[in-house]
C-alpha cells in the first residue's frame, strides 16, 4: 500500500508542537527544537514558519523563540476536555477548599493519565497540581475509576506488561488482581490508591460520566500520605458525589465519545 501523502511531513509537525507543550508556555527556539527532534535546523525553521503563518504557532518578539498559537487555542476550546474542565472548576474549587489538599480533573489516555484541570492546595508545596502533567495510568486511582465504568473484561486487557512496568509503585500488578481493583471501584463508586502512583503519597477519585455511562473523565484528590490518609475515605466519598454532580452538568456535551479506551 502506498504511503499517505504528506504523512511523514505531519508526523515531524506535531513532534515539533509536542516539544513547544512540553516546554509549558517558555518560548522554544529553533536550535533547541532541532537538537531535541534531531533536525537540521533550517527544515525546523521552514516549518515552524509556516506553522506561524497558519496561527497554530505564535513567535514572541523578544526571544524569537515559538509558543502555541491562537488557531491551536481556538481548537482546544472547542474539545471534549475543554468542556469537562469548564463544567468542572466549581467544583474543583469546592472540593480543593472542603479539604485543603490538591483537586484535579484527569484523563486517560493510553498509558498515561493526564490532568485537564486543577485547584490547587492551600499548602505552600502542591506538586500534583499543574495542568498538563502526566503519569503512569496503572498505578493512577483515576485510571481506575474510569475502567470501572467500562465493560468488567476490559480491565484485565488494560493491564499489558508494558503498562506494568510503566507503574513501579503498582500493588495489584496482575490482570486478575488488577481487574479486582477495578471491580472493587465500580462497587464502590470510587477508587482509592496508596503508595503506589507514588510512595508517601495518596489519591481518591471518582469517574465523570457522559450520557452513555462510561466516563470521560475522573475527579479526584491527590496528597500527601502524613497528612491525608485519615481524610481518604471521607473525601472519596465527597469526590464520588461531586462527580456525579459533574457528570449531570455535562450532559449532550460529554457524550460525544463513546469510550476513552478508543478515543
Amino acid at each position: 500500500m502506498a504511503a499517505r501523502k504528506n504523512a511523514a511531513g505531519l508526523s515531524r509537525d506535531v513532534e515539533l508542537l509536542d516539544h513547544i507543550v512540553a516546554a509549558d508556555g517558555a518560548p522554544s527556539s529553533v536550535s533547541n527544537l532541532a537538537a531535541q527532534t534531531g533536525r537540521d535546523k533550517s527544515q525546523v525553521s521552514r516549518a515552524l514558519s509556516t506553522l506561524a503563518d497558519a496561527g497554530v504557532l505564535d513567535r514572541d518578539a523578544t526571544s524569537r523563540g515559538y509558543v502555541i498559537g491562537w488557531r491551536m487555542h481556538t481548537i482546544a476550546a472547542q474539545s471534549l476536555e475543554a468542556h469537562v474542565a469548564a463544567a468542572s472548576r466549581p467544583y474543583l474549587r469546592q472540593l480543593a477548599s472542603a479539604y485543603g489538599e490538591t483537586a484535579e480533573v484527569v484523563v486517560l489516555r493510553a498509558d498515561e493519565t493526564i490532568i485537564i484541570a486543577s485547584e490547587a492546595s492551600r499548602h505552600a508545596l502542591a506538586p500534583y497540581a499543574r495542568v498538563g502533567a502526566a503519569g503512569p495510568a496503572a498505578s493512577s486511582s483515576t485510571c481506575r475509576a474510569i475502567l470501572a465504568t467500562e465493560p468488567p473484561e476490559l480491565a484485565a486487557a488494560w493491564l499489558t506488561p508494558g503498562r506494568i512496568a510503566e507503574a513501579p509503585g503498582l500493588r495489584c500488578a496482575t490482570p486478575a488482581k488488577f481487574a479486582a481493583e477495578v471491580a472493587r471501584a465500580r462497587e464502590a463508586g470510587y477508587s482509592i490508591v496508596i503508595d503506589e502512583f507514588e510512595e508517601g503519597v495518596v489519591g481518591c477519585s471518582a469517574p465523570i460520566r457522559g450520557p452513555s455511562g462510561v466516563a470521560v473523565a475522573a475527579l479526584g484528590i491527590t496528597a500527601p500520605k502524613f497528612r491525608f490518609e485519615d481524610s481518604l475515605i471521607d473525601a472519596a466519598r465527597t469526590v464520588r458525589r461531586l462527580a456525579n454532580l459533574i457528570s449531570n452538568d455535562l450532559g449532550s456535551a460529554a457524550g460525544k465519545r463513546t469510550s476513552l479506551l478508543n478515543p
